[in-house]
């Protein structure tokens, strides 16, 4: 009797905690979800189960979750027992018949025959996260599906350099360099002779004005690569800065023969 006021604080302050929070006594090997027997959960873990507090004290944790088994948690659990050791379950999807989620497990032990999880229901931020690396992809099939040639650049050292966010396959031959090699690379560094064609001087002017600005066809030459080329340069909301280059000498060779 001694203990049930303790108790009653202990369960009050579980219901202070946004996280579910269960609380299980271990039994028998710890080997299976029917090894663990709950003895609290706190508001939040109940309503993310939707039932009550007596529908779920004294019950196995199989008994709640008939997937849990294959969940993977369980070795968590076990380890965590036997070592005393706090131990994280990175997010993964938990399924049965009745629903699937994706949950992220924080697990401690608590005493001889008590561990307990504090855990985080993160579908829907793992269906945000999901639809946002959709999009990128997209972009990127997007991107590389185009002829002209795209890099996407972000300024540095308040707009006195800037820095590689992304290019696209297009850009590869032009600029003779792979996407993953310029990468969060600075202009000044891959392309020493940029003043020759203004190019940084255009970036910051389309970052400045938020209008479009042109390059018009200029030789570009370094120790590296001599080329020619034409930029149309905008800025995104982001703050991010977008060149579309091309070489269009042959072009404007074959243009002005014609016109002569």
């Amino acid at each position: 009797m001694q203990d049930e006021p303790f108790n009653t604080i202990c369960h009050e302050l579980l219901n202070t905690i946004s996280s579910g929070v269960a609380v299980y006594d271990v039994v028998g090997e710890g080997l299976t979800g029917a090894d663990y027997i709950i003895v609290d959960f706190n508001r939040a873990a109940l309503e993310h189960e939707g039932k009550r507090r007596e529908e779920v004290v004294g019950k196995s944790l199989v008994d709640l979750r008939p997937g849990i088994d294959d969940f993977g948690l369980i070795p968590i659990f076990r380890q965590v027992w036997k070592t005393g050791e706090p131990a994280f379950y990175p997010a993964k999807v938990y399924t049965d018949d009745n629903f699937a989620h994706w949950y992220e497990n924080r697990v401690f032990k608590l005493s001889e025959n008590r561990i307990v999880a504090v855990y985080d229901d993160v579908t829907e931020r793992r269906q945000a996260t999901e639809a946002l690396e959709e999009t990128a992809t997209l972009l990127r099939e997007v991107l590389d599906s185009m002829d002209k040639a795209i890099a996407i650049y972000e300024p540095v050292d308040d707009g006195d350099d800037f820095v590689f966010v992304s290019m696209n396959k297009a850009a590869e031959p032009l600029t003779h360099y792979r996407m993953d090699e310029v990468m969060g690379r600075r202009i000044t560094e891959l392309f020493p002779g940029e003043s020759s064609v203004g190019l940084m001087a255009k970036l910051r002017e389309a970052l400045d004005s938020g209008e479009v600005v042109r390059i018009p066809l200029k030789e570009y030459k370094d120790k590296r690569i001599t080329q020619w080329v034409e930029n149309t340069i905008f800025s995104l909301p982001s703050g991010k800065v977008v060149a579309m280059f091309e070489n269009t000498y042959d072009e404007r060779m074959a243009e002005r023969a014609r016109e002569e």
